[in-house]
């Protein structure tokens, strides 16, 4: 037998262990030898003679293959995506700190003018 073409192998993706191509080939001998009471195997020499081959191939299709690599990469892309989210959580936390920050300050700090402009002696004028 040829290895190439009567071998039976099974061929896994590593990472997610799917199967990506099966075969299995299989073949059944009966042995023939001398049998005296009947005259057509009287003279018959000892062998085996091949009476069935069974062979079944199955492979991933080609439109599963990019399916199939994504999801050999699924942890590495669920990985980033956690830490994209987490960046824009302590983006978001940051710009709110620094604007809540900025409120704080316009709110607390004195006007340009503070003193009334009004003397106090022209409140007198205007009292009954």
């Amino acid at each position: 037998p040829e290895q190439d073409k009567h071998r039976t192998f099974l061929r896994i993706e590593p990472e997610s262990g799917v199967p990506t191509q099966v075969s299995a080939k299989f073949q059944l001998n009966v042995l023939m030898q001398n049998v005296s009471d009947v005259k057509l195997f009287q003279n018959l020499p000892k062998a085996f003679v091949p009476v069935m081959w069974y062979e079944n191939v199955a492979e991933t299709p080609h439109e599963m293959v990019f399916q199939m690599k994504m999801i050999s990469g699924l942890e590495d892309i669920l990985g980033a995506s956690g830490w994209a989210c987490c960046g824009l959580g302590i983006a978001s936390f940051l710009l709110y700190a620094i604007i809540l920050l900025a409120s704080c300050r316009m709110q607390h700090e004195t006007p340009i003018l503070t003193d009334s402009i009004v003397e106090d002696s022209d409140n007198e004028v205007f009292q009954d």
